[in-house]
């Protein structure tokens, strides 16, 4: 079978007269293949969503390693009937907030690529570091509790030590 879009046009012509022009446009279908990559490490598996003009389409889609990370979302309609624009895809991954996605308790910076002319995009996880542990070397806030004791067992030894002298003296 065959999908055939017609589109109607009716313009008023000169006399008030209107003129009518009816064409059939074959309807465009095109392919999405999605390729995952992994920079720093990678996880068992994540789950892509297909979206059509900001709405999701279907059921996300299982990316891992038994399907090379890829997947190909197939004819999706350029432009549906009655509209003038091309209907805008886009594929995100499931879980992803603000760029960052946390999987089996790691963090990853999630990147998009743009949908090439040939319907490819990748999806880009780079692992975020652990965070470095700071190692505590003292406790700093007792320092100046311990500098003022210095300062006045010095004070009491040399005021014992001029009393001495001046009884000794």
């Amino acid at each position: 079978t065959q999908l055939i879009k017609a589109s109607y046009e009716a313009t008023a012509n000169a006399s008030g007269v209107y003129d009518q022009e009816i064409s059939n446009n074959e309807v465009q279908f095109r392919n999405i293949e999605v390729t995952k990559k992994w920079v720093g490490g990678s996880a068992n598996q994540v789950e892509v969503q297909l979206y059509k003009d900001g709405v999701a389409e279907g059921t996300p889609v299982t990316l891992n390693a038994a399907n090379n990370w890829t997947t190909t979302f197939t004819n999706l309609p350029v432009r549906d009937a009655g509209r003038t624009l091309d209907n805008l895809y886009e594929v995100r991954e499931v879980g992803e907030t603000g760029n960052i996605i946390t999987i089996d308790g790691a963090k990853y910076q999630v990147t998009y690529g743009l949908i090439d002319a040939n319907g490819k995009m990748e999806i880009t996880n780079k692992k975020e570091p652990e965070p470095t542990p700071s190692v505590e070397t003292s406790d700093s806030s007792n320092l100046p509790l311990f500098g003022t004791i210095l300062m006045m067992s010095l004070l009491v030894t040399a005021y014992v030590a001029k009393k001495r002298a001046s009884i000794l003296g």
